[in-house]
Order: structure tokens, then sequence, then C-alpha cells
């Protein structure tokens, strides 16, 4: 559902939002999307970091400590961004039902789950609210998902799954995940919400991933570990908390 760009920032000005200039205000956002695959109509969180050199999104929403004025043509400041996509999400009726799309040559096994809202909520009025969902779940070509894994939707933008990786049995793969290609994930692991894995990394049996956590390419993390810091390139980790043990 597409609105215009007046509408949001009126929206965004009620809700105590500070906007930096405002580059443009005359084009329409069709949806949200992960800050990897932001255009010029849409509207995606920055939740901080280096942002790629050719990003040019329609509208970003950052934290209030951040400064990226010229990242987009409107840029959105909040001290809770979550609220903002939250409310935004509801009022303009980007809680679409998720599209799931699969390449050639996947196989998914009984009992898997492919699409469910991801396990976020928000504590208001004495009781827990489930977080609006307005992403989807895109798994590419060659791609094994086993019996009982479950793999969310995206909750701002798209959960994604590349080429030709492994997803064994009961693993959960948490919202707006981005996982590369020739991955490995064994059997009970566990990889929260806005995790980014890179191609070929290993990740065995019973590890939990931190939400927000980037393991770079070639990693390995040990059966049984807790990772809750980033992961450098080529690294094997183990443990709880996870250390770099090669």
């Amino acid at each position: 559902m597409a609105t215009t760009t007046r509408a949001l920032i009126e929206h965004f000005r009620s809700i105590g939002c500070r906007l930096s200039e405002v580059m443009d205000d005359d084009f329409e956002v069709s949806h949200l999307s992960h800050i990897q695959d932001a255009t010029s109509h849409t509207i995606s969180w920055y939740r901080g970091g280096q942002p790629p050199a050719d990003l040019k999104p329609g509208i970003v929403i950052a934290h209030d400590d951040l400064k990226i004025d010229h990242v987009a043509k409107v840029v959105v400041y909040h001290k809770n961004p979550r609220l903002v996509f939250r409310d935004t999400i509801v009022k303009f009726g980007f809680d679409i039902p998720p599209e799931v799309t699969r390449g050639e040559g996947c196989r998914i096994h009984p009992s898997a789950v492919l699409g469910a809202d991801g396990q976020g909520y928000d504590w208001e009025d004495a009781r827990w609210n489930p977080f609006p969902h307005a992403g989807n779940l895109r798994i590419g070509n060659n791609v094994d998902v086993g019996p009982c894994a479950t793999i969310m939707r995206g909750s701002i933008g798209d959960t994604a799954i590349d080429d030709g990786t492994r997803i064994g049995n009961s693993v959960n793969i948490g919202h707006d995940a981005r996982i590369g290609k020739n991955v490995l994930i064994i059997a009970h692991a566990s990889v929260a919400g806005w995790v980014q894995i890179d191609d070929g990394v290993k990740i065995w049996q019973g590890a939990l991933i931190k939400n927000g956590i980037h393991i770079g390419r070639g990693a390995q993390i040990a059966m049984g570990s807790v990772v809750l810091c980033d992961i450098p390139a080529e690294q094997v980790w183990a443990g709880n908390p996870a250390r770099q043990i090669r």
C-alpha cells in the first residue's frame, strides 16, 4: 500500500520525531525494507555501522544518537525507532500477509515452518503485545530446510537465505536475518533477529547467536556456543560466552 511522503512526515512529527533537512517530500513510499534492499521508495531502519556507499533510500529511521543526515531523502530520528516503526506499520497498513518465495532445487522437510512472524513483543498495558510484521521470506536455490525448522519472515524488510545453504532439524532463524551462500547450520541452533551470516559459515549443534550479530565469511561456531559479539572471517569460536579458539 503506497502512501505519500508528506503524510508520513506529518505522522513522524506528531509522535515526536526529529527530522533532518528534507531533501524531497514529493514521492510515494510503497513498502518497508531491510537497509540492504533500500530504494528511493522505501522506509528502512538504520541500526548503525557504515552504510553502503550506494545507499539512496527514500526514508531512513535511526536512533537519536546517530548522525546520518544525508544518506536518504528524509532521515527520521527518535529515541525509540522500534516504536516509530510499530506505529507506522499499523497506521499506514504495511502489516501485510507474508510472501514466501523460494528458488529451484530446494528441499523443505516435513513440519518446517516458513514465514511465521518473529518473536518481537512490547510490554504495554500490563501485557506483551506482538510487534507487527511487514516483511517477507526469500529463499534462494538449492536450499535445504530440515524437519521442524522455523524461519521467520522479516519484521521491516525481508529475511533472506542465499543459495546452497543447509538449515538443520529444529533450527530457528529469526526475523530480518540475512544468511549467505553455502552456510551450514546444524540441528537446534538458534539465530536471533537481524543477524548477518556471510558465505561459508558453519554453525554447529545447539549454538545460540544473539540478535544483530555479524558472522564473517568462513567462520565456525562450535556446538553449544553462545555468541554475544561479532565474529571476524575465518575464525573459530567456542564456549559460553563464545571466545576465539583458532
